[in-house]
C-alpha cells in the first residue's frame, strides 16, 4: 500500500513536469508562412532583374507593383518601388513608397536617405535636409554618412 501511493505521487509529479516542459518547448515555425516569404523574395528578385537588365522593364515594374499591392507590408518591394520611382522621375510616388518603408521599419536608414534625395529632387530643400539628418542619426554606414555630409555642404537652402 505504501509503495503504491509513493508511485502515484511520483507519476503525478512526472506528468506535471512533462506538461510544463511541453508548454515551454520551442514551437515549430509555420512553414507555410516561411515558404510564402521566400516565394515573395524570389518574385521580387526576378522582377528587379527584369527591370535592371532592360529585357522587359515594364513587365518587371508591373510584376513588382503587383507584389507591392498584394503584400503592402513587404519592405523590400516598397523600397524597390521607391527607387524605380526616382529613376522614372516620379518623385511624389517615391516619397509615398519610402514613407511606406518607414511605416514597416522605422529603422531603415536607407529609406531616410532616399526620402532626402526625393525631397531634394522635388526642390523641397528643408524636407530634404530633415530626412538627410535623420539618415545621419540612424545610419551605421560610415562611408554613406560621409558622402551625405559632403553633399549637405553643397546643398543650397
Amino acid at each position: 500500500m505504501f509503495f503504491s501511493s509513493k508511485s502515484q505521487i511520483f507519476a503525478i509529479l512526472f506528468a506535471i513536469a512533462l506538461v510544463v516542459l511541453l508548454f515551454f518547448a520551442p514551437k515549430k515555425p509555420d512553414i507555410s508562412k516561411v515558404e510564402i516569404q521566400n516565394d515573395v523574395a524570389t518574385e521580387i528578385e526576378m522582377a528587379v532583374k527584369m527591370i535592371r537588365e532592360g529585357n522587359q522593364p515594364m513587365e518587371g515594374i508591373i510584376k513588382l507593383r503587383s507584389i507591392g499591392d498584394k503584400y503592402p507590408d513587404n519592405e523590400e518591394a516598397q523600397l524597390y518601388l521607391g527607387v524605380f520611382s526616382i529613376q522614372s522621375t516620379q518623385y511624389e510616388k517615391a516619397v509615398e513608397r519610402f514613407n511606406n518603408v518607414l511605416k514597416i521599419n522605422p529603422n531603415n536608414s536607407y529609406a531616410y536617405q532616399l526620402l532626402g534625395q526625393s525631397y531634394e529632387l522635388l526642390q523641397d530643400t528643408l524636407k530634404a535636409l530633415e530626412y538627410y539628418q535623420m539618415f545621419l542619426n540612424k545610419s551605421d554606414d560610415v562611408k554613406a554618412k560621409e558622402e551625405i555630409k559632403k553633399h549637405l555642404k553643397n546643398l543650397k537652402i
